[in-house]
C-alpha cells in the first residue's frame, strides 16, 4: 500500500537497497512482478497477501484515507486460508473502506490541525 503512494522512480530507489527475500512459495522476490503488484495495489486501492509472508495467512488491507491524499496509516484483516478464500476475503472490501472512512473521520475530529497539515 504505501509503496503504491511513491512515484516508479522512488520506487526504484527504495527497493534496490532491499533485499526481495522468500518468506514462503508465494512471496514476491521479482522486482518485475513485485512492480505490476504495485501497480495493481494503485489501480485498484487495495492490497491482498496470499500466502507471501506466513503459509495459511490471508490478509487483504486498505489505506485510511486523507484529505491530502497520502497515508502513512493502514487496516488490514486477516483470516487462515483454510477458513476464508480470497474470493470470499475480497467480498468484505467495501466494509473494510467504511471501516477506514470512519478511522480517517475519527482521526480528523480528534487531530484536526494534523490533517490540515497534510
Amino acid at each position: 500500500l504505501f509503496l503504491a503512494q511513491m512515484s516508479p522512480s522512488q520506487r526504484r530507489r527504495l527497493l534496490e537497497h532491499v533485499p526481495l527475500e522468500r518468506y514462503t512459495a508465494k512471496t514476491l522476490t521479482d522486482l518485475a512482478a513485485l512492480e505490476r503488484e504495485i501497480e495493481r495495489v494503485k489501480r485498484d486501492g487495495y492490497a491482498c497477501d496470499d500466502e507471501e509472508f506466513l503459509p495459511g495467512l490471508f490478509c487483504l488491507a486498505v489505506l485510511v484515507p486523507t484529505p491530502g491524499g497520502k497515508s502513512n496509516t493502514g487496516i488490514a484483516i486477516q483470516a487462515p486460508v483454510l477458513r476464508v478464500t480470497p474470493d470470499k476475503a475480497l467480498q468484505l472490501l467495501p466494509a473494510l473502506q467504511r471501516a477506514a472512512a470512519a478511522l480517517a473521520k475519527i482521526e480528523a475530529e480528534a487531530m484536526p490541525e494534523a490533517r490540515e497539515s497534510e
